[in-house]
């Protein structure tokens, strides 16, 4: 009678999907800086399972080695809270885009003075500014002048409004003559 002798190694060698993930990781890392809330929310996703993978290899490595149960229970823990963190932020950017909060990146006093030390300007006020998607911002203002204004005018506070706050759609109504005599009837 022969007898056969089967080996089972437990040894593993890198293939195609731990290859994958890390270039997952390494997409998710340089692109964020240009991400909106659903390619982050779809990153977040990928990076849970990445990580997931990850700590179940980690722990089985450990566990197989020193017989430590516990480290199970720690790595789980680890992953649990690198996830919520992420969704914690990912929920506050929801959050503050569809109440049209101002964005992060823009600070409103800075617009207001920046409006309000143009040397035409004698007022500004109605001043609203929001997001209109997690990549562009818009604006509406009411300027009072002491002096008539011309469409260059408006195109370079528009233009400035880009460049400087990276304000990309903006709406400035211009009012010539004393504040009380500002719409805001209709």
């Amino acid at each position: 009678m022969q007898v056969i002798e089967l080996k089972h190694s437990h040894s593993q060698d890198i293939g195609l999907g731990t290859a994958f993930k890390i270039g997952i990781i390494i997409n998710i890392l340089f692109v964020a800086a240009e991400a909106t809330v659903g390619y982050f929310s779809n990153s977040m996703a990928l990076m849970a399972d990445t990580l997931v993978s990850f700590g179940v290899v980690v722990a089985g490595i450990i566990i197989s080695l020193t017989g430590l149960q516990w480290v199970d229970t720690v790595v789980s823990f680890v992953i649990i809270a690198v996830i919520l963190y992420g969704s914690y932020n990912l929920l506050i950017d929801s959050v503050n885009l569809a109440l049209d909060a101002v964005p992060e990146n823009i600070k409103i006093e800075s617009v207001k003075e920046y409006l309000a030390g143009l040397s035409e300007v004698t007022g500004v006020h109605d001043l609203h500014i929001w997001s209109l998607g997690t990549t562009s911002a818009a604006l509406t203002v009411h300027l009072t002048t002491a002096c008539p204004t011309n469409v260059s005018f408006i195109s370079a506070i528009q233009h400035h409004l880009h460049d400087q706050f990276e304000i990309e759609h903006s709406t400035i109504q211009v009012e010539f003559g004393p504040m009380e005599d500002c719409g805001n009837k209709y």
